[in-house]
């Protein structure tokens, strides 16, 4: 490439192509290569918004150029564990430091998903390879497949609310019945907050067992909150697994609970979905 600076074009800053070595590339599942389309893509057009004439969005430490008046100027390279190429181009935009993003200058590298750093191109790629591998759609379940890959294990759902009276009903008739009856859910409990409502008399005239969170772990004290209320739920029930739902959805449906039950019913080296 023929050199870029002040004197060839005013440019203080080249950033170039980043580019995954083809053979490494193709081994990659096809989803992490659409998603890196995808997310480049989306990148370039937030680039383009402040730099018009960008023609792709990557700045990384393997190919970079700048002068030596602008980085003193900018201040430099931050001494960071990871990511302190991205620093550095926040740091340069702050400064309003000319760019130029060139398909000339390419730079080709590893498809590893192994690297140094605690973050970067490698922990991307392992974490694109991962939500490759641990993606499920509800609609690849339904209550007999789920029935018979449970097995002898016991689910519980539980549900906590606050002031739910005019959603709770419809969350447990659409998206807990019909798996209670199939017999994939063997214990609904509903932990309710003293909800001046009648929440509670609600959710058990529509089948669920109800508690009120600070009758339970009272040694504590009083419930401090929802995430307080799904534990001292916790300790009142007896499931192998258990989900939790919200008790005010509005457009509640077997999906909500068929999508949790799903993976960790079909695959044993789930633990949390």
């Amino acid at each position: 490439m023929k050199p870029m600076g002040p004197t060839s074009g005013g440019a203080t800053w080249v950033a170039g192509l980043i580019e995954l070595d083809p053979e490494e590339g193709t081994a990659l599942p096809a989803g992490v290569r659409r998603r890196r389309e995808r997310d480049a893509a989306d990148r370039l057009i937030r680039v383009r918004a402040l730099e018009p004439e960008a023609e792709h969005h990557h700045f990384a430490g393997a190919s970079i150029g700048i002068t030596a008046a602008a980085y003193r100027d900018v201040g430099g390279l931050e001494p960071l564990a990871a990511l302190e190429d991205a620093a550095f181009a926040t740091r340069l935009q702050e400064c309003a430091v000319p760019i130029i993003r060139t398909r000339d200058v390419r730079v080709r590298t590893s498809a590893r998903s192994r690297g140094r750093a605690s973050r970067g191109l490698a922990i991307d790629l392992e974490v694109s390879g991962w939500l490759e591998q641990r993606r499920y759609r509800a609609t690849e379940f339904d209550t007999g497949s789920l029935l018979a890959a449970k097995g002898g294990q016991s689910v519980t759902v539980i549900i906590p609310t606050k002031a739910c009276a005019g959603t709770i009903a419809g969350v447990i008739g659409s998206a807990v019945s019909p798996l209670l009856e199939a017999g994939v859910v063997d214990e609904l409990v509903v932990v309710d907050a003293d909800s001046p409502d009648g929440t509670a008399a609600i959710a058990a005239r529509a089948g669920a067992r109800v508690i009120q969170q600070d009758d339970v772990a009272g040694q504590f004290g009083p419930a401090l909150g929802k995430g307080d209320a799904m534990w001292r739920a916790l300790q009142e029930t007896g499931g192998e697994i258990v989900c939790f739902l919200d008790g005010d959805t509005g457009d509640p449906s077997p999906r909500h609970l068929i999508g949790l039950l799903g993976p960790i019913l079909s695959n044993p080296d789930l633990q949390l979905v």
